[in-house]
């Protein structure tokens, strides 16, 4: 990711032009977003609100854990449970790891039933587990 690219997205944030902001990352892929995310300082939050919620289901797995603990716990319940419903149960449960106990319910009563069932499952095991990552998903072979 050039520089100059990173520079130009935050002068358009700087000067209130969203919509440039969003042409401008409506022409990268989400590994590019991130990158940005996580190089920036400040304006993580507001850039990732500008994305759409299916980018930023791809996006926000990509984060990395700094700048996670800067933009999850700022979503909104509607938000999260939006982003959690366009992941995988394991990605969903690693994004709910970073909120707190009481907004974590909150969340989670709003995810369908066959879902939360999974992701209350791995929550049972401890962060950065085998558990914790395991796909819930799988076929059996005879």
């Amino acid at each position: 990711m050039p520089t100059s690219q990173l520079k130009q997205i935050q002068h358009l944030v700087d000067v209130g032009d969203t919509m440039n902001v969003i042409s401008l990352l409506n022409t990268m892929d989400f590994h590019e977003i991130a990158e940005i995310l996580n190089r920036l300082t400040d304006q993580k939050r507001i850039i990732f609100s500008l994305l759409s919620p299916e980018i930023q289901s791809e996006v926000i797995i990509q984060l990395t854990e700094q700048s996670k603990q800067i933009i999850i716990p700022e979503l909104s319940i509607y938000e999260c449970a939006r982003i959690l419903y366009l992941n995988d149960s394991d990605d969903a449960t690693d994004i709910l790891q970073h909120l707190p106990v009481s907004k974590r319910e909150k969340v989670l009563q709003k995810i369908l039933e066959p879902k939360r069932r999974k992701i209350e499952k791995l929550l049972t095991f401890a962060k950065n587990t085998a558990g914790a990552i395991m796909d819930l998903n799988y076929i059996i072979v005879k």
